[in-house]
């Protein structure tokens, strides 16, 4: 819809895998918290990546959209 490659949506999920498993075992321990918390914290960082990252190189065309987004994915799985 935004007409943007996109490589980290994988990493997303897993980071989003990963917070919730975070909160609900060693925070709560409460799954539906979990479950309502998680959202909200990727789409912080979801439109904090497409604010600051993602429209600085949306102009120079789709290879720098990929690029970005497959570092950004190498960045999230090594995290």
């Amino acid at each position: 819809m935004m007409n943007v490659l996109n490589f980290a949506h994988a990493a997303m999920y897993m980071l989003g895998a990963y917070f919730s498993y975070s909160i609900m075992l060693r925070f709560t321990g409460q799954l539906w918290l979990s479950l309502l918390v998680c959202p909200i914290i990727l789409f912080v960082i979801g439109g904090l990546t497409e604010r600051f990252l993602l429209r600085r190189v949306h102009a120079y065309g789709h290879v720098q959209e990929l690029l970005l987004t497959f570092g950004l994915a190498y960045i999230i799985t090594e995290l």
